[in-house]
């Protein structure tokens, strides 16, 4: 069986592949992951100043938000990419998402492991890193408990449920946090 992938992508060549020619990879992700189909190169495109990854257009991430909106601003913050927080830039999106919501895959790919977004063990410290495979894109998707930390997702199958933020953050709009790995704008993805 021929691979979906263009021939420097397939999984032979990224399998026997040098690992220090793999530079969007992390050494930990050097380490885990079989075949080091998640060390794709990173390919975007500039879409009117906004860079846009080759993955497309994302599914519904949240039950109850088919549109997959942002969350607005609360005494927390604003929820858009770049918004201002604490003397920095926000380098994520936050999707709006009712705690013990659904949350499922924006993309297929896959699932290289779980994340610890605050490194703090609170209540909604949890989350994963995603891969799509063909472009190379990745994702990290914060503040979900994943239904597994590993393995292969289709776009739209459920990946978690979102975690109790109203516990950590009273009144704070609750939210799925999407950050791409390079920290380029996801925003024309949703």
């Amino acid at each position: 069986m021929q691979s979906p992938l263009p021939a420097p992508y397939s999984l032979h060549a990224r399998a026997t592949a040098p690992l220090e020619n793999m530079s969007s990879c992390s050494e930990r992700d050097k380490k885990l992951l079989p075949l080091q189909l998640a060390c794709l190169p990173l390919k975007r495109q500039n879409f009117y100043g906004v860079f846009k990854f080759a993955a497309g257009r994302w599914a519904q991430i949240c039950d109850g938000n088919p549109l997959n909106s942002v969350r607005g601003c609360d005494k927390y913050g604003c929820g858009y990419y770049g918004a201002p927080r604490n003397g920095r830039k926000h380098l994520a999106v936050d999707v709006k998402c009712q705690d013990g919501s659904g949350v499922y895959a924006p993309f297929s790919g896959l699932i290289v492991r779980r994340i610890k977004p605050f490194g703090n063990n609170n209540a909604i410290d949890d989350g994963i890193l995603l891969r799509e495979v063909k472009s190379g894109s990745c994702i990290k998707l914060a503040f979900i408990r994943p239904l597994r930390s590993r393995g292969w997702i289709r776009k739209g199958s459920k990946i978690g449920v979102m975690l109790p933020m109203q516990s950590v953050y009273p009144d704070i709009s609750s939210h799925v946090r999407i950050q791409n790995c390079d920290y380029s704008n996801p925003t024309g993805n949703l």
